[in-house]
Order: structure tokens, then sequence, then C-alpha cells
């Protein structure tokens, strides 16, 4: 009864929306489509349970129909739910996405080898992060190294890695079978999933609600008898989950282990994606742009937001949200290779024995409480890892998430916060570095990058300045202590005239014992007055970094080319005159 009057309320209000000239909806053939249940142990065919893959799904727009995505093709989609060959005829209004159905006709499940082309640069991507796991540079990743480089693409995030995971994920990207991965085993890998453990002849189909209701009823009553559904034969296993949650509400006696995670994330996911949801986390992300990577992005937003204008649902911009940047933007790649990066440097500290406050503070050498991009740099080649400057530089990026050009002990503590990494003492084997000595660590020194140090200066009187410290550069005119300099009385003139010479001294003693060369006043000429007094109220300029707490690396640098000092005169040129 209830679902018949949300039905009628359905048809008024599309009657309603019809009148205020809106598209006009039609519900003609949607009576559902009964399948024999023993069908379920049979393979998918749209002529046996009306199953079809989700990647073939389209629905009817003004201009013909949207364009299917590329969704993995374990994901199907219930004539029931939407019929195919509603597209050719009418509008439909389409209904929310309540459950779906994970479904295993056969018991015989084995991985999957189908192979699903990777997203622009995601191979120059993963050939980075191989190096960067690779430490020994042997060209081949062991089971530890290969771990990290898991972690790397969000791989059992939540969970700790038992020995016997580890073991069969192996064994699955161990194409030649000699115990490690190379390069292109890893490629290969990433392309058919081989890590998430996708099962070939494991599905996740979208049924309708009244679909998933039916199937629940079949299981209670097969229950209720003490057999299986499809009575004498050994598959056709069903459970039901929820969305957005993807909590098991009912499942058939005898249904096999729960899919791997991943593969369950997946179909979640793709399954959210595909009923209009917005909001996604950066793992949910990373997964639908992979799977997406085929269908370009014009394509998939159009056909994303064709498909959310058939639903009840707001139809804000979704620009700023984080399914936009699924629509709208690539995935950034750099991600990949700095989240191996932070997988390496926390390996390596673990290996030392540094804590990573403890790091921090040595990598800190001006110890201003932020690490700038050649501490970083003297620091990351001091601890072993070596990168170009293009490398640290991207990495410094990603890793200052609030762009003041440093990196705070907040921000270097949460970009290494990679979950899952194992530190137990058998699983660390020690990377050939030297211990932290005293001598070791007198060979800790900053390295510059580009933009920093006097060598990155043009030559040509510009100076290049990093980011940070322009965003925190400021003039202001401040009071000047001045010293008799010249005065009409020394030359026994008529008139009273002096010339007075701005000192910085006391800079050099209270304002550097407090805040080192972080302000610094610049000298701008000198003052002639009428009178012999000193005079009162003068003001120069004072030039501030605010990028330190202390101690100024650019200032010295700065000045000389922003507040240029007058010329020395030529050689022979006689003196100035006296002040009139």
């Amino acid at each position: 009864e209830e679902q018949e009057e949300e039905e009628e309320e359905e048809k008024e209000v599309e009657k309603a929306e019809a009148a205020q000239g809106w598209r006009e909806y039609t519900r003609d053939g949607e009576t559902p489509v009964p399948f024999p249940v023993a069908t379920l142990a049979n393979k998918a065919d749209m002529h046996a349970q009306g199953f079809y893959p989700a990647a073939e799904f389209s629905i009817k727009t003004w201009k013909g129909c949207t364009e299917p995505l590329s969704l993995p093709s374990f994901l199907l989609v219930s004539r029931n739910y939407y019929n195919p060959s509603w597209s050719a005829k009418a509008y439909r209004r389409l209904k929310n996405v309540a459950v779906i159905v994970d479904w295993v006709p056969k018991p015989a499940l084995k991985p999957s080898t189908e192979e699903r082309p990777l997203g622009d640069g995601l191979e120059e991507q993963v050939e980075g992060m191989f190096r960067m796991l690779d430490a020994d540079s042997s060209g081949q990743l062991e089971a530890r190294e290969l771990i990290r480089g898991l972690k790397a693409l969000h791989w059992e995030e939540d969970e700790r890695v038992d020995p016997a995971t580890i073991e069969a994920m192996v064994a699955a990207v161990d194409l030649d079978k000699d115990g490690t991965v190379n390069l292109k085993e890893l490629i290969t890998a990433m392309r058919r999933q081989s890590f998430y453990g996708i099962e070939q002849g494991r599905y996740s189909v979208i049924v309708s609600l009244a679909e998933a209701e039916a199937l629940r009823a079949c299981i209670h009553t097969a229950k209720s008898q003490g057999g299986s559904m499809v009575s004498g034969v050994n598959g056709g296993w069903v459970s039901l989950r929820v969305l957005p949650s993807g909590a098991v509400i009912d499942a058939s006696e005898g249904f096999p282990v729960p899919a791997a995670p991943h593969q369950e994330m997946i179909a979640l996911e793709c399954a959210r994606f595909l009923n209009s949801a917005v909001d996604f986390k950066p793992r949910s992300l990373s997964l639908l742009h992979r799977y997406l990577a085929p269908t370009p992005h014009a394509a998939r937003a159009k056909s994303w937001l064709a498909i959310r204008s058939a639903r009840r649902r707001s139809q804000m911009p979704v620009n700023d949200l984080p399914v936009g940047k699924v629509l709208y933007e690539k995935e950034d790649m750099a991600v990949l290779h700095q989240r191996a990066a932070a997988v390496r440097i926390q390996w390596l500290l673990a290996s030392r024995g540094l804590r990573v406050a403890d790091a921090f503070a040595a990598f800190d050498m001006n110890h201003d409480g932020a690490l700038s991009p050649s501490e970083m740099y003297g620091g990351l080649t001091w601890l072993g890892l070596h990168l170009s400057p293009a490398e640290i530089s991207n990495l410094i990026a990603a890793f200052d998430t609030d762009g003041d050009g440093a990196v705070s002990l907040e921000e270097f503590r949460e970009a290494l916060d990679v979950p899952g990494l194992m530190h137990e003492e058998e699983e660390l084997e020690q990377i050939p570095v030297p211990a932290v000595t005293s001598d070791t660590m007198a060979q800790l020194k900053p390295k510059p990058v580009w933009g920093e140090g006097t060598e990155e200066d043009q030559g040509d009187g510009r100076v290049r300045v990093p980011m940070r410290v322009l965003k925190h550069l400021s003039l202001r005119l401040v009071p000047v202590q001045l010293k008799a300099g010249w005065s009409s009385r020394e030359e026994k003139a008529e008139g009273e005239v002096s010339v007075w010479c701005p000192t910085l001294e006391f800079q050099e003693t209270l304002g550097a014992a407090l805040l080192g060369n972080r302000d610094q006043k610049a000298r701008v000429g000198e003052y002639a007055v009428r009178g012999l007094e000193q005079p009162e109220g003068l003001l120069t300029i004072e030039v501030r970094d605010r990028s330190v707490m202390r101690n100024s690396d650019h200032l010295a640098r700065i000045l000389p080319r922003l507040l240029p000092p007058p010329p020395p005169p030529p050689p022979g040129a006689p003196p100035p005159p006296p002040p009139p």
C-alpha cells in the first residue's frame, strides 16, 4: 500500500512539473518482469535474469541518449530497475538505488584477468613510485617493498595486513614466480587490479526495491525449508547490501566468503556514482578516476548530469563538490608519487630509530619552526632519499597544505601519516644507512633548491625569492635615530644648516637579540635641515620578513635590489659641494 501511495504521489508531482514546462516523464511498461530463481545459477543474461552490464547503462536525453560510462564489468543493472529499451522511447524518472545484490552464480571463482586501461600519465607515475620504493635499485620489489607501494595506492588503509594476505598478493602479482615483482609485473597488476582481489564470476547488481524485496522473501523461504534458493544446484547465492553504507541486510544460505574488501568497495562506490551521489572520500575518488579513465571528462560529466536531472535531486553545480573532481578534473597523478615518498620517508625514519618530531627538529636547522625547501632537501638527502629538485619541489608543495612555502611540524606529521604501515621489529629489515651519531648529524646541511641560495640569482639585478618569503615581506615607515654628519658651524657660514646621517646601531643590539635580522631598516640617504639642532620625527623604511621567527636568509639579498644604495662617484670626480 505504501509503495502504491508513493507512486501516486510521484505521478502527481510529475504532472505538476509537466504543467510548469518541464520534461514530461512516462511510466509505461514499468510493470516488474519476474524471472525464475533457478536462473540465478546460470551466467548473467538479459533474457534469463534480466541483468546487463552497468557499462551499457544509458538514458534518454533531448539530444538522444547518454554515453555509457566505463564502469567495472562485475557491476550489473537489472532491467526492473531500468530497461535499456526505455532509452529509445521517452523520458523516465529514475528511482533511487537503495539495494545492490551481490551474486555468485557458480562456486568456481577465480582471479580476474580482465585488463583495464590506465589513466593518462598513471603508468609514468607508477614507474616513479617503483623507483622510489626500490631502495636497493635492484629493479625488483621484494614483498616488504611491494607492501609499501600498495600503501601508496590506498590499499588496505584501515586494516593491518597479515602475512598470509601478503603472500597471496605477491603470488598474484609475481607472474614469473621468482619471488619478486618487477615494473612490468606491477603495471600489469594495476591493469588487472590483481592486488584488489577482483574475482571473476562474482557480481554486484543494481536492482529495484520491489526486486530486492522479492529476493529477500526467497531467501527467507529457502531458510525456513532448510534448503538452498536454487534447489539441487550448488550455486545461485545472493547477498543484499543497502546504500550508501554497504551493510549486508540478508544473504542466502551458503553464500561464499564475502568478496575482497576492494571489490565490494568498488561496486558500492560505482553504484553510488550512478545513483548521483556527490560526496566521496579521497580513496573512493581515486578508484572512480581509475575505472572511469576510458570515458573522457566531458562525456562523463554530461552523462552524470543528465542522469541526475532525471532524479528528484538538487540540480546545483557540483564543481566544488567531491564528485566534481571525477567529472571535471584529471586525477592528481602526483599524489601517487608523493604517497610513495611519504611511505619511504616513514620507513627510513623507522629504520634509523627516529620519531617524526625528532626528524623535524633535526631538519629545522635555523630553528624557526618550519622546514624551508633547502632544509627539507638537505634533510631527506641526509636520510637517504635522493630526489631531483623538481621532485623535492613537488613533494614540498604536497606537504605544504597552507601554501606558505614551508612545512610545519603539523604538516610534516600529517603527510607522513600513512595508515596501516607496519613497524614491528621483525618486519623492519634495516635499510643500509649509517647509524645516527654526532658525526652523521654534522653532515646534515641545507641543500639549495630552485629559487633558494645566491647561486640562483639572475645576474641581471633580479633575485629569485621563494613565494613563501614574498608572501610575508612587508614595508613600513619607522622612526630613525640620527648622528651628526656635517654642519655650517664648521664652515663658519652665515646661515645655520646641518646634515644628519641615520644610524641603525640600536637594531644591532636589542633588535638583533630579540628578532635577529628578521627586520632590517634601509639607509635611504642623509637628512639636510635648517638649523643646528638634531631634528625629530624623521622616518626611514623598514623591510620585514615574517616568513621566519628569527634571522632571515633573504633580506641581505633583497635590500640591495629593492632599495639600492647610491652609486659611488667616478674615479677622479671632485667632492660634492657643501650644502648652501
